[in-house]
């Protein structure tokens, strides 16, 4: 390891060290998952990855502010947060592999540290009660963004209704001045 890559390590570990997210683990842990760590730099409204694109890895973010978009059946992409220095996304790919729940851009030039599953490898390994913690934290953010898209499609359901019953009001008054 080169002595930049020494200190870039100890820079994302004492980082990590700071995020709630991570607050399980101990030093030895954090130096493992710090090992599988790399730094990002996004530009302002730079997209950083897309709903339902195939993700494993979950974002922290060191510097800036990334929007979460979350799009719906129709294309529409509705503002769901804003996350900032210390905040993180992404943590359900990391975890499950599962595809991305949201998109996410950069709100301002913003500076990332993103890790990949094989962090985390040993750690849950060696210390399974961390999955369990890290699950309930998972759950909570999915069932918030899942409470979001149900209120954005009732919105969407609403504005459709409204375009329906106009349309239909306008079809009655063309038909009472018997104008096509």
């Amino acid at each position: 390891m080169k002595k930049e890559e020494g200190i870039l390590q100890r820079e994302i570990e004492a980082y990590l060290r700071k995020i709630d997210f991570l607050k399980p683990l101990d030093d030895i842990e954090i130096h493992k998952v710090s090992a599988f760590a790399k730094i990002e730099l996004y530009g302002r409204n730079e997209v950083i990855f897309k709903q339902d694109e195939k993700g494993e890895s979950c974002f922290f973010i060191k510097h800036g502010a990334i929007d979460i978009m979350l799009k719906d059946a129709r294309g529409t992409e509705s503002w769901v947060a804003t996350l900032g220095e210390g905040g993180f996304f992404g943590e359900m790919s990391l975890l499950t592999g599962e595809k991305r729940m949201a998109s996410a851009v950069a709100k301002e030039d913003s500076e990332l540290i993103v890790i990949d599953p094989r962090g985390f490898y040993d750690v849950f390994k060696n210390n399974p009660d961390l999955m369990e913690r890290l699950s309930e934290i998972v759950a909570a953010r999915s069932l918030e963004l899942e409470m979001t898209r149900k209120r954005v499609m009732t919105e969407i359901e609403k504005i459709e209704e409204q375009k329906a019953a106009s349309k239909n009001l306008l079809g009655r008054i063309k038909l009472f001045f018997k104008i096509k």
